[in-house]
């Protein structure tokens, strides 16, 4: 009877160990997690000890190379880079970590937003990854790992640098891929559940791109027949920049851009057809002086702007909303815009349902980090 009791006992308390065990593994297995409303966590959506250390180091090699861009004196990494002063007051350590984990969250909320959805083949059960794209992933990382390390055996010993298993990198991999996958669920031009209209799509041209009449004078370069350019004598430029003061005051004078291109014919003169669209947020990257004019033109103002590679005489037309699909290259720039700004609310939205194990997220720095 003592010998049944006790085998009971010693049953009974391994399955009480068993137990314990198995669930302290289920809390140390994810140190950000999503949920749903109710707080279950969402199967797939969490990241592990070994993918944030390797997220960390991926992102420390980001700033490092920053920083080592910005002050010459930084050739290796020790924790006194680390404990600088950010513009902003703190400790890059203290930037950089609160930096990459936030980016870790957006990360988790992603997949969290991605796993609740309704899936298309079964409304009634949540969205799942397809076996062939999930083999398809796998048979990617492995053929990368032998192109880039020689093995997958040899890869797999790099990852322990970071404390991060193949495993690990595989979900971290899929997580990161299945941005683009929710970007494409919600936001499809045709099958996307919260697609954008083209009502907003013309209010956003309208609201962010300034139309302009634009004739640019080369005065700066010629083009060589190998595709290479050659700098213009000063006579030379001098000559160009004469032409330029005589197409302002062409225009000037109320005649049409359209005729300006009868009427000036040099190799160094283009005219631009029609009316063209210039973001007001991008500055007009590659000669950033047109935007400069154009914030403080008035509609129907006629301005000589020079940039690094010529004179550009522009006049500020109004713009007109029905117009904004006439260019792809800004139509697919305005969907991009719309999406990001559209896909940041809702991460923000639903950033609540993301879970820490601050003590666990405690143990990492960004000092500490090994580089990749």
């Amino acid at each position: 009877m003592k010998i049944k009791t006790r085998f009971f006992l010693f049953l009974l308390l391994s399955l009480l160990v068993l137990n314990c065990c198995l669930s302290c593994a289920g809390k140390e297995d994810f140190i950000l997690w999503g949920t749903d409303e109710n707080g279950k966590q969402i199967s797939d959506s969490g990241m592990t000890a070994g993918m944030f250390s390797y997220f960390l180091s991926q992102h420390k090699g980001e700033y490092f190379a920053v920083l080592s861009f910005n002050d010459s004196s930084i050739t290796s990494d020790t924790p006194e880079i680390w404990q600088k002063t950010a513009p902003d007051g703190s400790t890059y350590e203290e930037k950089f970590f609160e930096d990459t984990l936030n980016e870790a969250k957006n990360l988790v909320t992603a997949n969290t937003i991605l796993y609740s959805m309704p899936s298309a083949d079964d409304p009634d059960k949540n969205y799942s990854l397809p076996e062939d794209y999930l083999d398809y992933i796998d048979s990617l990382i492995q053929q990368n790992a032998i192109n880039s390390y020689g093995s997958v055996m040899d890869f797999e010993s790099y990852l322990l640098n970071f404390g991060t298993t193949l495993e690990d990198y595989t979900k971290l991999y899929i997580m990161t891929a299945n941005i683009d996958l929710l970007k494409e669920a919600l936001f499809n031009d045709e099958t996307g559940s919260m697609k954008i209209s083209d009502e907003d799509k013309k209010q956003y041209y309208a609201d962010n791109y300034y139309s302009v009449k634009h004739i640019f004078i080369n005065s700066s370069y010629d083009e060589k027949i190998d595709g290479t350019r050659a700098p213009v004598s000063s006579a030379e430029a001098s000559n160009r920049k004469k032409t330029a003061d005589e197409i302002y005051n062409y225009i000037k004078s109320g005649n049409s851009f359209e005729s300006a291109s009868e009427n000036f014919k040099q190799s160094y003169v283009t005219v631009y057809e029609g009316i063209s669209s210039m973001d007001i947020n991008s500055e007009t990257a590659n000669a950033p002086e047109l935007g400069e004019a154009l914030k403080q033109m008035q509609i129907g103002e006629v301005k000589e702007v020079e940039s690094d590679y010529g004179i550009h005489v522009i006049q500020r037309v109004e713009t007109d909303p029905e117009t904004y699909n006439s260019n792809e290259s800004v139509l697919s720039s305005i969907n991009s815009t719309l999406i990001n700004e559209r896909y940041e609310e809702l991460i923000q939205k639903y950033s609540d349902l993301v879970k820490t194990d601050e003590t666990a997220i405690g143990e990492y720095s960004i000092a500490s980090a090994v580089l990749p």
